[in-house]
């Protein structure tokens, strides 16, 4: 058995247009989607590299208004 490549894109544009909200993430952007419906009045996003947590943060702050603090985990 082999895998075949698709002929697919890659997007450049960077933006929410660019997410593909699929069964890895349908759940977390439902629930951030969602602020009034949070336990507290943050949420944190975390995930592998390359899984989207920046992508899904500024799209989701975009649309509710909220605050993206960016490599929280890094030291200063």
């Amino acid at each position: 058995m082999s895998q075949l490549p698709l002929p697919m894109a890659s997007s450049r544009r960077g933006g929410g247009e660019s997410l593909l909200i699929h069964g890895g993430n349908t759940e977390a952007v439902g629930f951030l989607r969602q602020p009034a419906s949070w336990p507290s009045h943050c949420a944190l996003l975390v995930g592998p590299a390359k899984s989207g947590r920046s992508l899904i943060g500024h799209m989701i702050a975009a649309q509710t208004g909220a605050t993206v603090i960016a490599h929280a985990d890094r030291p200063e």
